[in-house]
């Protein structure tokens, strides 16, 4: 496993001719703390993987929330569009969220 660092993700948004521009701190979702909401920015890893996590509803702009771990902290307990799915930290790695207010009101990378 390799070591990512947070880093910044910028976005901007035209809506009636007002420029907005959205900077959010993206993370690894292994690394994000339990119970906070956050959205998906990226869906990483191999392609067959990030397709079926695509397929289970893992979709950049979709709400996501860490619940819990196992006891020995692998896998994590994930909720996607309300539905609760176990992804072991290794797999929970390739997936990007983006943790800013303005990542949550929908406008994120």
């Amino acid at each position: 496993m390799h070591s990512r660092s947070a880093s910044l993700c910028v976005s901007a948004h035209l809506d009636n001719d007002f420029h907005y521009l959205y900077v959010a701190q993206v993370e690894p979702l292994d690394r994000f703390p339990h119970g906070q909401r956050a959205r998906i920015v990226t869906v990483g890893g191999e392609r067959a993987y990030r397709r079926r996590l695509m397929e289970l509803g893992f979709l950049p702009g979709v709400e996501v929330v860490v619940r819990g771990a196992a006891p020995l902290g692998d896998p994590l307990d994930i909720e996607v569009r309300g539905c609760r799915f176990s992804l072991r930290r290794a797999e929970a790695e390739a997936i990007a969220v983006a943790t800013s207010p303005s990542a949550l009101n929908g406008r994120s990378a």
